[in-house]
């Protein structure tokens, strides 16, 4: 039996941080980067479509078409680390002004 322990969600953005639609080819791109780096760290990954709502520093409603990624994983001892990597690419690519990404039910805004 194969035990997977852990459990990560990425959020992908449609829109960068100057709430400027992404291309299409882009948003590919990095699904496919976090689908790669999950696969190496559990076996598997489940995209899905989703949208985000929020509110912004002004209390304004937000909301945003996103790409849902998940998937279980083996327990590394620096799987924090290996998550925050994944994240940082996610901000990186997307210019975004916060991402977040989820590990074991606790949620990370970066």
């Amino acid at each position: 039996m194969k035990m997977l322990n852990k459990k990560a969600i990425f959020y992908i953005p449609y829109e960068d941080g100057n709430d400027m639609n992404l291309d299409k080819k882009k948003i590919k791109h990095i699904e496919d980067y976090v689908v790669d780096e999950l696969i190496k760290l559990g076996g598997g990954a489940t995209v899905l479509e989703g949208v985000g709502y929020w509110r912004d520093a002004a209390g304004v409603k937000k909301k945003m078409d996103t790409k849902v990624i998940l998937s279980y994983l083996k327990n590394y001892d620096n799987i924090l680390d290996r998550i925050e990597k994944i994240g940082n690419y996610i901000k990186n690519e997307t210019n975004s002004k916060e991402v977040c990404y989820e590990l074991n039910d606790v949620s990370y805004f970066m």
